[in-house]
């Protein structure tokens, strides 16, 4: 099974800054898959650098002073086990969605202005990344809502209703009892460093026992 989730290119196309990365399901030593999946996505990250402009490298900063992802030495040589905590889908969805009334509810709006009101959970992390989700997909019932916010709130409810289908092959989120769902530290490798600035760091593993895979999801990003 290769780690590469072709599904979830069109969400990043839209600006999401989530990396996503599926193994097989383990017998045991799930506590090594956000390691292997961070290596994952630094070979990734390694790639793009080797698809600059040379003309664009040299006009802006050193090939070595590029940013790399690095993993802390001891979680690298097995010293340190990652301790992950079993959560809810609910939590995993976080406050930004109503897993009950299956609603957005990242934002309060006044207006024509808008203010985030979590940034906690996969909603968040994946639906409010720092520039904001582009091009979001048109509703045939956009004309049906009597504001703008709410006509935001419905395309992102289908937004992340589309990845959990096509990402995590969760038709129905009120339905993921074949799912267990673990939060993972994120202070051991340098890719969330950029999180701590501001928008968040996120590491979650979703295993799923009917496909025999886990899905890797992280996330850390800044404007």
């Amino acid at each position: 099974m290769t780690p590469n989730v072709s599904a979830y290119d069109r969400f990043r196309a839209l600006g999401a800054v989530l990396d996503v990365a599926r193994f097989p399901l383990p017998t045991s030593a799930l506590h090594e898959l956000p390691v292997r999946a961070m290596r994952v996505f630094a070979r990734r990250h390694d790639d793009y650098l080797k698809t600059l402009d040379e003309a664009y490298l040299k006009t802006t900063l050193e090939v070595d002073e590029l940013f790399r992802i690095t993993l802390d030495p001891d979680v690298a040589s097995g010293r340190r086990i990652l301790q992950g905590q079993a959560i809810t889908t609910l939590e995993l969805f976080g406050p930004g969605y109503d897993l009950h009334d299956d609603t957005i509810r990242l934002f309060e709006y006044r207006g024509t202005a808008s203010a985030t009101t979590t940034m906690e959970g996969l909603a968040y992390a994946l639906l409010n990344p720092p520039y904001g989700l582009r091009d979001l997909p048109r509703r045939l019932d956009d004309e049906s809502f009597d504001t703008p916010g709410q006509r935001e709130q419905a395309r992102m409810r289908q937004v992340l209703r589309e990845f959990c289908a096509e990402v995590l092959s969760l038709e129905d989120p009120k339905r993921a009892d074949h799912l267990t769902i673990h939060r993972w530290p994120t202070d051991w490798s340098s890719y969330f460093d950029a999180g701590t600035e501001w928008w968040g760091r996120f590491c979650w593993t979703v295993e799923d026992h009917r496909h025999g895979w886990v899905t890797v999801l992280a996330a850390s990003s800044t404007d």
